[in-house]
């Protein structure tokens, strides 16, 4: 059944510019390796993941008014997704180093263009917010913008982005419905070490205490930790041929939403986006309508 009203993404949007080793990377010293550049940020890679699924989205953001921010809109506007948001002079950029083996071993973020994202430029689109099925917020956002945002609605998904970034919210959390994070980053925000099962488990319930409703915290091959205030499960992760790791989080960022908008189980459709995501090059997987309607089809015969 077709739903009234689109998905809200309201986040960051940048160059990605990620070098990605073919040898073991040496420090202070030169490595083989290839380069390539293209549009991202946490929020725009949502977008465009539940734009190729058919979902009617709506991108709240910050996008450049140079050359590579016209191309940015010209690309989501292609996909029919509607750009709010006011504009900076220069686009945001992100920089990325992968190791040899497809995981990131380092990254530079400037989004300074997002602080333009304030209370009063987000007012301008209140009904907006306000009458979306799923509002999806990442963590670029600044935090009297998340403030804003959380007055406005209660039906929010947040993507912690970085450790850096997620501790800014830490005293928001109890705003906040649902939150997906890393176990660098749910480390970040419980003050302790979540390199294990055991220890997932616990800092999800110690999040949830804070105040969220579920919190999802990925641990890469080891799995994925799901907790409601009914507890806290883990699930493993489904097998696959890594290409390398960027984009895999923010695919299962847009697979909660899109679990959510068609009233489905958003664990399942959240794993298999981010698997479908890990096996290309690219953070975003252009033919993943095709892979997830059989996906989604083969579900419903069983």
């Amino acid at each position: 059944m077709a739903k009234k009203h689109p998905v809200i993404v309201i986040g960051g949007t940048n160059i990605d510019i990620i070098a990605t080793a073919t040898t073991a990377v040496k420090m202070y010293d030169s490595t083989l390796g290839n380069v390539r550049q293209s549009h991202g940020g946490v929020g725009r890679n949502v977008v465009e993941n539940l734009a190729r699924l058919g979902v009617p989205v709506t991108f709240i953001t910050v996008i450049g008014e140079d050359a590579a921010g016209r191309a940015t809109r010209d690309t989501l506007s292609s996909l029919g997704v509607q750009v709010m948001g006011p504009t900076s002079p220069l686009s945001s950029s992100y920089v990325a180093l992968h190791q040899d083996n497809g995981d990131m071993m380092l990254a530079i973020n400037d989004m300074h263009a997002m602080n333009r994202l304030t209370p009063e430029a987000l007012a301008k689109h209140t009904e907006a917010i306000q009458r979306a099925l799923v509002v999806v917020l990442d963590a670029n956002v600044p935090v009297e913008g998340v403030k804003h945002i959380t007055k406005l609605t209660k039906r929010t998904i947040i993507d912690a982005v970085s450790t850096a970034k997620v501790t800014r919210l830490k005293a928001l959390l109890n705003r906040i419905d649902t939150i997906k994070l890393n176990h660098h980053e749910a480390a970040a925000l419980v003050g302790h070490d979540v390199d294990d099962v055991d220890a997932a488990l616990h800092a999800a319930m110690t999040l949830i205490k804070q105040g969220l409703s579920r919190v999802y915290l990925t641990m890469g091959a080891s799995g994925v930790v799901i907790a409601t205030p009914d507890g806290a499960h883990h699930h493993l992760a489904p097998p696959v041929t890594q290409a390398k790791a960027n984009g895999a989080g923010d695919a299962f960022t847009a697979g909660i939403a899109y679990g959510r908008y068609h009233d489905m189980d958003e664990l399942p459709i959240a794993l298999e986006m981010a698997r479908l995501t890990l096996r290309v090059d690219e953070a975003v997987y252009t033919q993943i309508k095709d892979d997830v309607d059989a996906w989604v089809k083969k579900k419903r015969a069983v």
